[in-house]
This record gives C-alpha cells, sequence and structure tokens, in this order.
C-alpha cells in the first residue's frame, strides 16, 4: 500500500498542499491554491 500523497505549491502562497484529486486545494486555477484565488479575486 502507497501511503504517499502528492504535493503541489501554490504560486502566491508557497503551500505544499495535495493535488490528489480527493484532497485538492486547486480547483478554481491550476497554479493558485482556493484560498489564494479568493483573497486575488476579493471572494470573501
Amino acid at each position: 500500500m502507497n501511503n504517499e500523497i502528492n504535493l503541489q505549491v501554490c504560486t502566491e502562497c508557497d503551500a505544499p498542499l495535495p493535488k490528489d484529486k480527493s484532497l485538492n486545494y486547486f480547483n478554481k486555477n491550476q497554479n493558485i491554491c482556493d484560498e489564494c484565488f479568493k483573497i486575488l479575486n476579493n471572494e470573501n
């Protein structure tokens, strides 16, 4: 069993976040995590 999680780094906050579909934090943009995307687009 492989327990490794593929990570991707957000280009805005440099946070290493899971890239796997079930844990994905890059739903709105391929390079920026969803939280940074909200901040950059004033989506509060």
